[in-house]
């Protein structure tokens, strides 16, 4: 299977299953969530301005619920995944690439009883092992940065999702200075949205003052996030 994976995508697989990416992640940014944090202040836990990102994200879906199927792409060690799992009875797929990840979600999912509704699957998000529209919702976290053709990730989306179905994600960008609508503009304007047929319909900023990292990086980070639907 790996054979399969792009360069950049192989790049990223050899990272997150190397022992020094686990223990950092696992040990230090707090073991189920692996993307960035919205902070309150700045000796909050990253668990929980990570887990705020996730919930601020799920907020804005109106198709999350029992029987809905959900599809996380880059899920990580699943942490979002068995957050709406639990939190709305939602099934999900939660797709990674990381071997090492994967073997403790599936830990995870079993300690916290989610298993019969959480699902890890091995895989890449530049090719989804899944029937076209299976899913109610596609959900990403800071994961289509790793792929090298953004375009074939957003076409698997668009292949995965029902009619009418909501792709929601957080990407991080890069951009000293950030204003009310750069998101929408930016994503719209991209050639992968008009090559896959996909329109956004929201987008946000996140805050880079909310996240929490050194100040120098600070002010070159924008932290985006946006929902995206069928055209047609």
């Amino acid at each position: 299977m790996g054979a399969n994976y792009s360069a950049a995508v192989s790049t990223a697989k050899d990272y997150y299953d190397s022992g020094d990416a686990d223990n950092f992640y696992y040990t230090i940014w707090g073991g189920e969530d692996i993307h960035v944090g919205l902070y309150e202040s700045g000796d909050e836990p990253i668990f929980a301005a990570s887990r705020r990102t996730v919930t601020r994200m799920a907020e804005r879906l109106r198709a999350l619920g029992r029987g809905s199927r959900v599809l996380d792409i880059g899920a990580g060690y699943g942490g979002a995944a068995r957050y709406l799992a639990g939190t709305y009875g939602c099934r999900v797929d939660a797709l990674n690439l990381s071997e090492v990840e994967n073997r403790r979600g599936r830990e995870m999912n079993r300690r916290q009883g989610l298993d019969h509704l959480v699902t890890v699957v091995d895989g890449s998000f530049e090719d989804v092992p899944a029937p076209a529209e299976s899913y109610d919702v596609v959900w990403s976290q800071d994961a289509i940065l790793h792929s090298g053709n953004r375009t074939t990730v957003l076409r698997e989306v668009r292949l995965g999702r029902k009619p009418g179905g909501a792709w929601v994600f957080t990407d991080p960008r890069s951009r000293t200075t950030a204003r009310p609508g750069y998101c929408s503009r930016f994503w719209s304007a991209s050639p992968s949205s008009f090559r896959t047929g996909i329109r956004i319909t929201s987008a946000w900023i996140c805050g880079a003052s909310s996240i929490c990292m050194p100040s120098r990086w600070r002010r070159n980070f924008t932290y985006c996030s946006a929902q995206w639907r069928r055209c047609c």
